[in-house]
């Protein structure tokens, strides 16, 4: 998922209407980027708590206000884009050549950070 990918048609929150296509971008979204621990059926395109408290602790963790809530044009969606881009540059997993520091030490709380990908065929 690259930058230019992550476009949401209307705004993600609790008391508002949410597109499944955008429920399912920021859901996408929060896992690549290890907010997110899909639960054993996978992602579903219904907003749900989880994906509630992993936008807030997003959020949190990028010095935005904790509220949930995702505007296509917002600070919480660009920061998501941001973050999104830094982590896809080869060699450079800081982000230091964006000028963007993604917090390290994964989020807080009830998540567990993404698993190392692996090799097949390869033995331990």
């Amino acid at each position: 998922m690259s930058d230019t990918a992550f476009r949401l048609a209307s705004t993600i929150g609790r008391s508002y209407g949410v597109n499944p296509d955008d429920t399912r971008r920021i859901k996408v979204a929060l896992k690549d980027l290890g907010y997110l621990d899909p639960p054993a059926y996978g992602l579903t395109p219904y907003p749900d708590e989880r994906m509630f408290r992993s936008i807030e602790r997003f959020q949190q963790d990028f010095g935005l206000r904790p509220d949930g809530i995702v505007k296509p044009a917002g600070e919480t969606a660009a920061k998501l884009a941001e973050a999104l881009a830094a982590r896809q540059l080869p060699g450079d997993a800081s982000g230091a050549a964006t000028g963007m520091s993604v917090p390290t030490g994964g989020p807080s709380s009830d998540t567990v950070p993404p698993r190392s990908p692996t090799t097949r065929g390869s033995t331990p």
